[in-house]
């Protein structure tokens, strides 16, 4: 019994009798975060994540640090982490955290992983290489040293390519002898499989399957070379035909665009009485400065590859001869002038078949010249970037169908061609003027009714007509802007806008242009000017087929008998920039939209139908008036043929047609047999199918 009792009293003791008060719970420090993972060259954010079971003020600080990386520890326990660069395997780091208040501190220690990832192989330059629009990558065999490296793979195992433009091209890397302390080798690529020349932002690339770094460069690159063999004569002056002739092999090579290119306007530039490499060089850099001109002008909407391809010529062995029989002496009006009329235009198809604008850059000293299609430009030795302003001024004569906005004092009235261009007339009316579309306020002339003046570097005023300085106070616009130190800055656009200006090649009075000063007068500066631009659009629009690229025929049914009128047209255009329409009588067929194949059914009425297609400019530059109704509203029918009806058709004789019409009135239409019309920016057929 008495034992028993002892349990029961010890059992009642421990249990405390059902009042007072038990022990309290001792301050602890939890630690939350012990280890964590990061891949190679990524950092890590964080937080230590350390509570305590009462409120304190916790203080951080690192106790033994890091020792693959870096490490910092916030005031909150952030923590961020970098490990060194392409490290990877295991680090650790131990830090203290104290309770302030409390005046207790513990330790505890993290440890990281960091996880391996493959590293990008590293390229770069190892030399200054030529990187601008100057530049022109020629030979087909190109190299340049680079610094490649790879901390992950062995050299040999990387791969090496170049994409230039749209291509890629394959490439090598040849280390240097002392690669494996250098890094350094050469990168080499070959050209002659490229398609495409232009002017490209190149990329040199070198990847490890996985991962790859590139580095650019600008250049000109060239596409297609091939050697082109020419019979030159031996003495122009003798003719063309027959007589002595030599064998001579030219480079032939694009610089911009290809065989295959959207761009129809096929220009030519030929290396002219070239000796020697020195004179190669000069060439080149005026055919580089010339296109880059264009290119960087207000009519680069429409000189470019979707409009323009480019091929060059130059002799492999420059002997100082002509290809083409350049000279001058042939004018007795101006002996100085090339003899752009007696040329071996035969060579043009030669060297490109299908030409449309041939430039001759020559060695031979004369006077830049233009007729129809080609001109004839000076590579001066000093400056031959200089042939780059006359180029463009004789391509606007070429293709946008500009006259010569300059004056001349010569004692000769040739008014009667000045109406003949975009860009001169003899009209003074503004209303009746055909770039009166391009002046923003008729009542305010520039030109007409506001003076431009020319301005110097110092202030003056100089008067272009008088030859004279002036005191300038009848001025409303300074032509010229100069910045504090006399230099100049760039013309005044307000000055540069569309006025009526008297005065130009074809007459210095009762004469216009359409700028104060432009490229087609003496401003090399000054651009072409928005008249000129339309009609450089113009002609870069009708050249991709939208002038004279019909094919028509009769459809008929199974008696023989003509049931429709078919029109296919063979023209390449970007429809974000051109939409091509259709009309019957002037009224568009909306149905037909973009369409290069239409078939017109024969009328109810049995009568006379009009057929239109238009090119319609979406860019905003052509926006000259053109009811497709009157033919004389577009640049007064500047840009397009007659409408010729034929009067008399017989399908058993050569020609069928018998007797032309030029340009009858529409009442007459339905006493003849079919007409049509090239031009404006697409075609015009007439059937009279009372007649068919």
């Amino acid at each position: 019994m008495r034992l028993v009792f002892l349990l029961a009293l010890l059992f009642v003791s421990s249990c405390g009798g059902g009042g007072g008060g038990g022990t309290s719970v001792p301050f602890a420090i939890t630690f939350g975060l012990d280890s964590f993972s990061v891949n190679e060259d990524t950092s890590y954010s964080g937080n230590l994540s350390v509570s305590a079971n009462e409120t304190v003020t916790l203080n951080y600080s690192i106790v033994s640090d890091v020792s693959n990386g870096t490490l910092s520890i916030g005031s909150s326990g952030s923590i961020s982490y970098q490990p060194r660069l392409n490290f990877n395997g295991v680090d650790q780091f131990t830090f203290s955290v104290t309770a302030v208040e409390k005046n207790i501190t513990k330790q505890s220690t993290v440890n990281i992983t960091i996880n391996e990832a493959n590293d990008a192989p590293t390229i770069s330059l190892a030399e200054t290489i030529d990187s601008s629009n100057t530049s022109l990558r020629f030979e087909s065999n190109q190299s340049f040293k680079i610094l490649v490296d790879d901390v992950d793979n062995e050299i040999e195992d990387l791969s090496f390519s170049i994409i230039i433009g749209e291509e890629s091209l394959s490439a090598n890397f040849v280390p240097d002898s002392d690669y494996q302390n250098s890094k350094r080798g050469s990168f080499s690529y070959d050209l002659s499989s490229l398609q495409t020349a232009g002017f490209f932002e190149a990329q040199a690339t070198v990847s490890d399957g996985t991962e790859q770094n590139s580095l650019s460069f600008s250049s000109w690159f060239v596409s297609n070379k091939e050697v082109v063999n020419i019979e030159q004569d031996d003495d122009p002056e003798d003719g063309f035909e027959g007589g002595d002739k030599t064998s001579k092999d030219y480079n032939v090579y694009y610089l911009s665009g290809s065989p295959n290119s959207l761009a129809r306007t096929k220009y030519l530039f030929i290396g002219d009485s070239l000796n020697g490499q020195a004179d190669i060089d000069l060439y080149r850099r005026a055919l580089i400065a010339s296109v880059n001109k264009l290119r960087d002008s207000d009519a680069s909407g429409f000189f470019n590859e979707n409009y323009f391809t480019i091929v060059s010529a130059e002799p492999v062995n420059p002997d100082g001869t002509s290809p083409v029989g350049v000279r001058t002496d042939c004018y007795d009006w101006d002996e100085t002038i090339y003899c752009i009329d007696d040329m071996d235009t035969a060579i043009f198809s030669d060297l490109l078949s299908d030409y449309v604008l041939v430039s001759t850059l020559t060695r031979v000293q004369g006077r830049g010249v233009n007729l129809l299609y080609r001109n004839i430009q000076r590579i001066r030795e000093t400056d031959p970037e200089r042939t780059s302003n006359t180029l463009m001024h004789e391509l606007g004569h070429a293709h946008g169908y500009m006259g010569d906005e300059y004056r001349t004092d010569d004692d000769w009235d040739v008014s009667a061609y000045a109406d003949d261009n975009v860009n001169t007339t003899t009209q003074s009316d503004i209303s009746l003027l055909k770039w009166h579309h391009h002046i923003e306020d008729l009542n305010n002339v520039l030109g007409k009714d506001l003076k431009v003046c020319y301005n110097t570097a110092d202030g003056s005023i100089y008067d272009r007509d008088a030859n004279e300085y002036v005191d300038g106070l009848d001025c409303s616009c300074l032509v010229n802007v100069w910045d504090d130190d006399g230099n100049f800055v760039r013309k005044n656009p307000e000055c540069s806008k569309v006025g009526l200006f008297e005065g130009n090649y074809y007459g210095e009075y009762d004469n216009y242009r359409p700028t104060f000063c432009s490229i087609m007068d003496s401003c090399t500066e000054g651009g072409y000017g928005k008249v000129n631009v339309e009609g450089f659009a113009i002609g870069s629009i009708q050249n991709q087929g939208f002038y004279n690229g019909e094919t028509v025929s009769f459809g008929k049914d199974s008696q023989g008998r003509n049931t429709n009128f078919q029109i296919e047209l063979d023209v390449d255009y970007d429809t974000a920039m051109i939409t091509l329409k259709w009309y019957v009588n002037g009224i568009e067929d909306t149905s037909l939209e973009n369409q290069t194949s239409v078939t017109f059914n024969r009328p109810s009425n049995n009568g006379v139908d009009i057929y239109t297609a238009k090119a319609i400019d979406l860019t905003g530059t052509i926006t000259a008036e053109d009811d497709v109704l009157d033919h004389s509203d577009f640049y007064e029918g500047l840009f397009q043929s007659s409408f010729y009806w034929c009067a008399d058709y017989d399908a058993s004789q050569d020609p069928s047609c018998q007797s032309w019409r030029y340009n009858p009135s529409s009442s007459e239409y339905s006493n003849l047999v079919f007409g049509y019309m090239e031009g404006p920016l697409g075609l015009t057929w007439g059937i009279n199918w009372s007649e068919w």
